[in-house]
């Protein structure tokens, strides 16, 4: 029987270009490499920056900064559009706003691992995709 997964993994990617349609050249950790498209690569991945000097644990760290970073503005938009026009009950919309609080407060946690470690000094947020 099939059923659905969900995985995460770290590869190295630089656009590329395969019969004509724009894409990414993906370079994963066992050194396969392959081509995805644009739109199917970037739905996949969230651009880390250039985190090639530090150690891994160190990168774990950025990658999860990145990934909460992501849903949390994603999760504040979807609020700011309920505000707007609410199709949510009450107590669910109270719930996903503590949600919403209590990430921002583990964001500040990971910027603050990232400060104290030194990352912030020779790694900088990625560029927008």
């Amino acid at each position: 029987m099939t059923q659905r997964y969900y995985g995460s993994k770290l590869v190295t990617a630089w656009e590329a270009t395969s019969s004509g349609q724009p894409g990414y050249s993906v370079k994963y950790e066992d050194g396969y490499t392959s081509w995805s498209p644009k739109e199917t690569f970037e739905k996949a991945y969230l651009p880390l920056g250039h985190t090639d000097s530090l150690p891994g644990w160190q990168e774990r760290i950025v990658a999860e900064f990145v990934q909460l970073s992501d849903r949390l503005a994603k999760l504040n938009a979807y609020l700011d559009a309920q505000v707007e026009n609410r199709t949510i009950d009450e107590a669910l919309f109270a719930l996903l706003e503590e949600q919403g609080q209590i990430m921002a407060k583990y964001l500040d946690i990971l910027v603050l691992r990232l400060k104290i470690h030194g990352v912030t000094q020779v790694w900088s947020k990625p560029d927008p995709q």
